[in-house]
């Protein structure tokens, strides 16, 4: 890592690693996806409850996907489903402290009332911390992989998006961020990060989602 850093500066995921190398993971221990993944997997489906974006991998590539859980049963029409446009951009409040970010999606399988999704996190922790390098890697990607898991875990969409260039935009000022900025720490233990999240993170996300409404989003 010290010798990719140093011949190509601009390799970011060797600069990444460096920064916090008393935490830092290989990225093949991350699960493989890609749109050719035709069922979830385990260890994936087990982590989605809502709208989260987690890290995996293509390859030898280290990325971050998007996965939404389908618990209700709102997508019936899988042909429909397969063929909808979906928007996608990232937000970055503008108002919480500690910062939170957002990855917003909107499913047009119903014209008439679009599917909203949000994914929210707090990319800003300390350098090396698991929710950190998700974004770290979604800011050096071009495209963000997509995908629907029913409540029995059945993977009812996989799909690759390009991202628009007004979420390219928003992401490269969030790789500034994430370069620059050491962040706040998050207590890795569980109890003490629930009582963080309790505390902290939960009054953050509310506020953020109060200035912002699903309709307000522009992507």
């Amino acid at each position: 890592m010290e010798s990719l850093a140093e011949c190509h500066p601009d390799f970011l995921p060797a600069r990444f690693a460096l920064e916090a190398w008393d935490q830092w993971e290989s990225p093949f221990r991350h699960p493989e996806w890609s749109p050719s993944n035709p069922s979830a997997l385990p260890i994936l489906a087990r982590k989605v409850q809502t709208a989260v974006l987690l890290p995996v991998r293509d390859g030898y590539t280290p990325r971050a996907a998007l996965f939404l859980r389908d618990a209700a049963g709102d997508f019936r029409n899988l042909q429909l489903l397969s063929s909808a446009r979906i928007d996608i951009t990232t937000i970055i409040s503008e108002i919480t402290s500690p910062q939170v970010v957002a990855v917003n999606a909107r499913i047009w399988d119903d014209p008439s009332t679009p599917y909203p999704l949000e994914a929210l996190d707090f990319p800003l922790c300390q350098r090396g911390h698991s929710d950190r390098r998700k974004y770290q890697y979604l800011c050096l990607q071009e495209n963000i992989d997509f995908a629907i898991i029913d409540a029995r875990d059945r993977l009812l969409l996989n799909k690759r998006l390009t991202m628009p260039p007004r979420m390219r935009q928003v992401n490269q000022k969030l790789l500034n961020l994430l370069i620059g900025s050491d962040g706040v720490d998050i207590p890795l233990d569980k109890a003490a990060g629930d009582r963080w999240y309790s505390m902290v993170g939960r009054p953050a996300i509310k506020a953020h989602q109060s200035r912002l409404q699903p309709s307000d989003i522009q992507y």
